[in-house]
């Protein structure tokens, strides 16, 4: 652990950063610096410590919360040009989401409905930070988030020897529930995945540091029990393998392990009892995931029909659709489906086709569990921007004459370029 902070604070040459534009106006460290990057790293740290009920703000969002006015205070938005596509295209899917939950809020005078969309004006404050501090610190701040991200999966596996590992038990740390834990190491797991790819790794972290964070998620899905979250890691493991022998080294070894160990706590047996249990044919299984309503109430499949009170659909499933897309396109149409896609479609447009492999271990267990309000879901494209969008390649969009006009006013909006 303390080689990958002083390889983050230090940042050699052998990161292989690219040289910057003379333009760019990356800052100095400083206090400042080392007070707003605490909270960032703190945001990865405590994401998995949840004290409140699902669906209600944690621990972690506090320091998202402390960012925004930080930074918009000291040093304005300073966000990459190249950045402004996927903003703009995330900003147009955010405010249709917000304004569907709106009308549906006034028609069902119900205020609760109203929750659902702060999710996601929450996780794109989050992106804005993100960008932000990427803007101002440069591949520093990503090598300070990758340590975040390996030293809470680190501490996330130490958690979860608290459970015995004997019998039916699964493991859910400090979450709420197990499905919860499955779904942080995917996500965790594929920011660190495509980090690792975007970099040259110091020799002190190319051995060890792979095997380490990469058997982490397979574990702590294997702990979880969730048969999304283990099929998304065997896909993860497979795709990082595939694009480097390194990691498929570590990946085995790591796979290895971890079978011996699943042998000897009986894991192997409780994830067997799983896949029996829960088999069902594919109508059974998309019923029960609350597809069937996209059948029984197909007028809402254009414009949408709000997320919350799930008692008004008919549906074998009570409560959400547990799939992202499926949440999406019902509870925000085809509009909001084109509008979500389109995000993509800005990415892969500007990073190429392959960036989106990225996506594919998070969306693959997004077929069958809601992770649209998990915030790492949204830095993970936003981090790819940031290191796969050409440099040479100006972004000219609507969003980017918003921000040069307010920066040429008030200067707390900045273009940085790279």
């Amino acid at each position: 652990m303390t080689t990958l902070v002083s390889a983050a604070a230090s940042v050699p040459a052998s990161f292989g950063e690219a040289a910057r534009s003379s333009h760019d106006t990356v800052q100095p460290w400083g206090v400042y610096g080392s007070v707003v990057m605490a909270l960032w790293c703190a945001f990865f740290l405590l994401s998995p410590v949840y004290l409140m009920s699902s669906g209600y703000p944690q621990l972690a969002d506090l320091a998202i919360v402390v960012l925004v006015p930080t930074l918009l205070v000291q040093t304005g938005l300073r966000i990459p040009r190249k950045a402004f596509p996927i903003v703009n295209a995330m900003s147009l899917f955010v405010l249709y989401a917000v304004m569907v939950d709106l009308v549906w809020t006034v028609l069902l005078s119900d205020i609760a409905l109203v929750l659902p969309p702060c999710f996601f004006v929450f996780n794109f404050a989050a992106c804005i930070v993100f960008l932000s501090l990427y803007g101002c610190y440069g591949r520093r701040f990503l090598h300070w988030t990758a340590a975040a991200v390996c030293a809470s999966m680190l501490i996330q596996v130490v958690v979860s020897f608290r459970v015995t590992g004997t019998g039916p038990t699964r493991v859910t740390g400090f979450f709420n529930n197990p499905n919860q834990l499955g779904y942080y190491a995917i996500l965790y797991g594929s920011l660190f995945w495509f980090w690792v790819e975007a970099v040259r790794l110091p020799r002190a972290l190319a051995g060890w540091g792979p095997l380490c964070i990469y058997g982490s998620t397979a574990y702590l899905a294997v702990q979880s029990l969730s048969r999304a979250a283990v099929a998304a890691a065997a896909l993860l493991l497979v795709l990082a393998g595939v694009r480097n022998k390194l990691v498929l080294l570590a990946g085995v070894l790591a796979v290895c392990v971890l079978a011996v160990a699943a042998t000897q706590w009986g894991r192997v047996e409780d994830l067997q009892a799983r896949f029996e249990k829960k088999s069902r044919d594919i109508e059974d299984e998309a019923a029960n995931r609350g597809y069937d309503r996209l059948l029984n109430q197909p007028q809402y499949l254009l414009l949408g029909a709000g997320e919350g009170e799930p008692s008004r659909f008919q549906s074998q499933h009570f409560g959400e659709v547990h799939s992202s897309l499926g949440t999406v396109l019902f509870c925000y149409g085809a509009v909001g489906l084109v509008l979500f896609l389109h995000i993509f479609f800005v990415m892969a447009k500007g990073c190429g086709v392959s960036s989106l492999l990225y996506l594919l271990p998070a969306a693959f267990y997004g077929m069958t569990h809601m992770g649209l309000r998990q915030s790492e879901l949204w830095i993970l494209p936003m981090m790819v921007v940031c290191l796969k969008w050409p440099e040479s390649q100006r972004a000219v969009s609507k969003y980017e004459g918003v921000c040069s006009t307010s920066a040429r006013r008030n200067g707390s909006v900045h273009e940085v370029v790279g």
